[in-house]
């Protein structure tokens, strides 16, 4: 579960390394939170030195993974040790890097982004 004002890693090669989560698309909670496959807006805080434009705007992206428990319908779980994100085309669902770093759990199937689990190295 990620929070607003949480600082989050990112898991493709885009020049960002870290983001800090601005806005969550869930309204009616109080304590909003978003889970696995939703899609967010973050700002960039960390980056690699290569684009000098990417630091200034609002982004969105692909929750990866969560600390939370994924529990399948086959009995079996799974946990991530830290939260990832993917950064993402203004809600177009094309990743703004050419790879995905790391594994990726199956219910982001489920988001119908296609474009990121082909770049993705393998689904768990």
């Amino acid at each position: 579960m990620l929070l607003k004002e949480s600082r989050i890693k990112v898991s493709d090669n885009s020049d960002a390394k870290e983001v800090l989560c601005i806005h969550i698309n869930k309204k009616k909670n109080r304590f909003s939170r978003t889970s696995l496959a939703n899609f967010i807006k973050v700002t960039i805080k960390k980056r690699v030195s290569r684009r000098k434009n990417i630091k200034k705007r609002v982004n969105w992206c692909l929750v990866g993974a969560t600390k939370r428990k994924i529990v399948r319908s086959s009995g079996e779980s799974l946990r991530f040790s830290k939260p990832k994100v993917i950064l993402v085309d203004d809600k177009k669902k094309k990743t703004m890097g050419s790879l995905v770093k790391g594994v990726l759990p199956r219910e982001i199937v489920a988001s119908y982004a296609t474009d990121i689990i082909s770049r993705a190295r393998r689904l768990v």
